[in-house]
């Protein structure tokens, strides 16, 4: 609820944050069967951290941005709950510590859940070896990033995956729904079948070398 939590421990029974930060150097693991929440309004800062969300265990956020740098990184394991961004809200995942740019990974045993209403956006690099469930809202890249072979996103009605810097997805089959993918910014390399019924070309580069199986619409930008 205050101060600095500094060391490298884990969390078997959970923990809540609501205030303070966690700018040291150190590892903070959540263990499985564990609950971490954050929702320290306005920022939950962690500058020259990395935080774990181990196998079976949960993070749930809720509220304020999430803050880094100093080669902070974010390994998710396990569960991620995105409920931060509430209608008309734009939470975000930066570098504002400056240095080394924080790094967040949604490991292959990792699920992403982004649920809030409104905008998440990644400033620093989203890399993928998961499941991200875009359920509602807007997930914005703007950081940069890749989807490997294991990684998937699915997209569902009414919302919205943004793609708007470099980034690149090893297999489009792994992107599915019925909501809207596009490309605003940066290069989007994608190979394969590319699935999803509203796919949109409204600004960067489309590269890679893939199919449309539902079409496509094309509005900005270039191949």
């Amino acid at each position: 609820e205050g101060g600095t939590l500094a060391g490298t421990h884990t969390f078997n029974n959970g923990a809540t944050w609501t205030s303070g930060n966690m700018n040291s150097v150190g590892t903070t693991s959540n263990a499985s069967g564990s609950t971490f929440n954050l929702s320290n309004t306005g920022q939950n800062d962690f500058d020259n951290r990395t935080i774990e969300n181990l196998s079976g265990g949960t993070v749930n956020w809720t509220d304020g941005a999430l803050r880094s740098g100093g080669g902070g990184l974010f390994n998710n394991y396990g569960i991620f709950n995105d409920s931060a961004a509430g209608s008309g809200v734009t939470e975000v995942v930066n570098n504002a510590y400056g240095g080394t740019a924080l790094i967040f990974t949604n490991k292959s045993t990792g699920t992403y859940n982004k649920t809030g209403l409104g905008e998440t956006r990644f400033d620093v690099v989203f890399n993928n070896d998961g499941i991200v469930n875009v359920d509602t809202g807007s997930l914005k890249l703007t950081g940069k990033g890749t989807s490997s072979a294991t990684g998937s996103f699915d997209v569902d009605s009414g919302a919205s995956l943004n793609f708007n810097s470099d980034y690149t997805v090893v297999d489009a089959a792994d992107i599915t729904g019925n909501g809207t993918v596009k490309t605003t910014s940066g290069t989007l390399t994608i190979d394969g079948q590319i699935g999803v019924n509203d796919f949109r070309i409204e600004g960067g580069t489309l590269a890679g070398t893939h199919t449309f199986n539902n079409g496509a619409t094309w509005t900005s930008g270039n191949m």
